[in-house]
């Protein structure tokens, strides 16, 4: 396995763009560190780090359920699910399936299983990398500006149902479930956003990699698809982040939302296609000057299912 150098490697260089400290190692990962406030109330925000690599290289062949690579030597099932999350991730690097994320579900020397049909749409033999999955209680490792048995983090995921986590900092992952009241974590996917509700203002800090490959993020009619840019460094304008490209002309909708913890709809959004870019959807006229900040919430509501081709935070 192609071992990936941390934070506590020997940096090359650092870089400093809007409050967010990152570095490129010597192996061209781009590492940092952002801080994220929040006032009391309710926010959304997305994580602006992935995990770094646990492995990476070419697939031998594919199959609707499985990657396999014929020079691995994987320990059985050392990626497989812990404690009823997915650990690990496949993401797709190159082919026309860059950017494909899915869940692997267990592994043996040479081949990683995923739920059937995941990889289904994905050919030939793509290169690929493997990830630990960020997850709530490492987003929140350490910190103490959040309330125990007030402050709650909820995530919308893929199949309608809502993961709500409730703070409790004597618990090891940091969070309860807040409907069974036991210990209990969640994944947080690339680009997926989540709503942080707390009793005080305070702040958290990531850490990790700057993704480098493009991240397909699925949007699903009739649900909340709650997603961010996911960019450390800065945030972009709308028209500009190819969140358009798969979606319906005239029939699906982007919100931005207040940062006061109000979580207002500060603007929605309407896509007129490719010509006329977004709209607003109460006036009609082109959405100008929005900028998505880097690790804030968008949610998008799609007439049907579809996905966001969300460009690297290093592609120019």
């Amino acid at each position: 396995m192609k071992k990936q150098i941390l934070q506590s490697a020997i940096l090359g260089s650092i870089i400093l763009m809007n409050g967010v400290a990152m570095a490129v190692d010597s192996y061209s990962d781009v590492v940092g560190y952002e801080k994220q406030s929040f006032p009391v109330g309710t926010t959304g925000h997305g994580v602006g780090f992935v995990k770094a690599a646990k492995y990476q290289g070419t697939a031998s062949s594919v199959t609707a359920n499985s990657l396999s690579v014929s020079t691995a030597s994987f320990t059985a099932n050392e990626l497989a699910p812990s404690n009823g999350l997915p650990g690990y991730y496949i993401q797709i690097t190159s082919g026309p399936q860059t950017g494909v994320v899915v869940d692997i579900t267990g592994n043996t020397a040479t081949q990683l299983n995923v739920a059937a049909g995941d990889l289904a749409a994905v050919t030939g033999t793509p290169s690929f990398v493997v990830r630990p999955h960020v997850k709530v209680s490492d987003l929140f490792k350490g910190n103490t500006d959040l309330g125990d048995y007030s402050d709650t983090i909820t995530l919308y995921n893929a199949d309608g149902s809502t993961t709500t986590l409730l703070r409790d900092s004597t618990q090891t992952s940091g969070w309860l479930d807040a409907i069974s009241f036991s210990e209990s974590d969640a994944v947080i996917y690339p680009s997926q956003a989540f709503l942080l509700s707390t009793s005080a203002a305070g702040s958290f800090t990531t850490t990790g990699v700057v993704n480098p490959s493009t991240t397909i993020v699925p949007l699903y009619a009739g649900l909340v698809n709650l997603v961010s840019l996911s960019n450390p460094s800065n945030g972009k304008n709308i028209q500009q982040i190819n969140l358009g490209a798969n979606l319906s002309d005239y029939a699906d909708t982007v919100g931005t939302f207040s940062a006061d913890g109000q979580l207002n709809q500060d603007n929605s959004l309407l896509w007129a296609g490719a010509a006329d870019g977004f709209l607003d959807s109460i006036s009609f006229s082109t959405a100008t000057g929005v900028t998505v900040a880097g690790t804030t919430a968008l949610l998008v509501n799609t007439s049907g299912n579809t996905s966001w081709a969300q460009p690297s935070p290093l592609a120019p």
